[in-house]
């Protein structure tokens, strides 16, 4: 990394038994979603279970939770505590309990079969304001909504043309009926759903390559500006997009169209955006950089533009960083083809 930042302190490095691609942090174990391709289309994983020993700053596995399609994406319930969902190669979401008492213990729920067991399932997101709504984006191109109270999937009839890498809701007042979803593509693509067969934006300019990361504004990221999402791509650049921007006087030219208020090149593609645990205090995004280790950076609370890279870690990330979370200061990444697992103090 060309930048002259500080590099953050690690703790501890770890290797995981088959690649790791995605990983969450609840109290102090680890889950690390893991993906192996044997041939052609025949793809496994497992849930690796660490535990944090804070006395030692160090890692211990405990558990490991083979699952028959790769796990791509594991996301934490933010109304229902201690439930985790894993989405996964053959089109599937899994649904796991948290044991009160002993959290590396988790127990299957469910096992939907959202989409052909030939999609991939890339990412999955829940709704931070409506409970059991996520969204869900694939392989395929199709971004759709999951209710997981019904077990129904509703697809937005406008698909991208290549692979849909990502979603995230809008969640402010007056926001909370749209997702905006990326694409191989290189499109950003919104959507209403309560009129999933209709577009309310469609931009493939703003990106030079695939827009492989969304992060929408919240009541626990940049609340005071509810119009700003960030996204991330493959050109390696992070931007900051206000949703509404008026060209001109307010209400004079009569039509209003997203616009880029700051782009930042990273060095790497940005494939994921993690905003700090401790909400709107904590003005930080973590951010996988794939070939290029993790960024920590800082922004403008205001208008969530000024962009900076407050710190850079790469250590033994040799391969693609694909993986991330962080709790209180202890942020942990993860490497795809070399299976390391890195912890950070923030």
């Amino acid at each position: 990394m060309s930048e002259n930042v500080p590099e953050l302190k690690r703790l501890a490095v770890f290797k995981t038994k088959l690649p790791p691609c995605c990983l969450r942090i609840y109290e102090n174990v680890v889950y690390i979603g893991t993906y192996k391709l044997v041939e052609g289309d025949n793809r496994y994983g497992s849930i690796e279970v660490w535990k944090f020993n804070e006395q030692q700053d160090d890692f211990i596995k405990v558990r490991e939770y083979p699952t028959k399609g790769a796990i791509l994406d594991l996301k934490l319930d933010p109304f229902e505590k201690g439930i985790l969902c894993s989405c996964h190669s053959r089109g599937n979401l899994i649904f796991w309990k948290i044991d009160a008492e002993d959290p590396t213990m988790l127990t299957k729920l469910h096992d939907r079969q959202v989409y052909d067991p030939k999609i991939l399932i890339t990412a999955i997101n829940y709704h931070k304001q409506i409970p059991h709504k996520m969204v869900v984006t694939t392989t395929s191109g199709l971004c759709s909504i999951y209710d997981e109270e019904t077990d129904e999937s509703t697809d937005f009839a406008t698909s991208h043309d290549l692979e849909c890498w990502y979603a995230d809701f809008c969640s402010q007042p007056g926001l909370e009926q749209l997702t905006i979803s990326g694409g191989d593509d290189r499109k950003m693509i919104i959507h209403d759903m309560r009129d999933p067969d209709s577009v309310v934006c469609s931009n493939g300019t703003f990106h030079q390559a695939g827009v492989v990361s969304v992060l929408a504004s919240s009541k626990d990221w940049l609340a005071s500006s509810p119009y700003t999402i960030w996204t991330g791509s493959y050109d390696d650049h992070v931007r900051s997009i206000d949703l509404r921007y008026i060209e001109g006087d307010a209400g004079s030219v009569g039509c209003a169209y997203p616009k880029i208020k700051q782009k930042l090149d990273l060095h790497g593609g940005v494939w994921k955006l993690i905003p700090s645990p401790a909400g709107n205090s904590d003005n930080r995004v973590l951010t996988c950089c794939m070939y290029d280790g993790a960024r920590m950076l800082g922004y403008d609370a205001d208008s969530g533009a000024g962009i900076t890279v407050k710190n850079y870690f790469k250590k033994d990330h040799s391969s693609i960083c694909y993986g991330g979370d962080w709790k209180n200061d202890l942020v942990v990444t993860c490497s795809f083809y070399d299976n390391v697992v890195q912890a950070w103090r923030s």
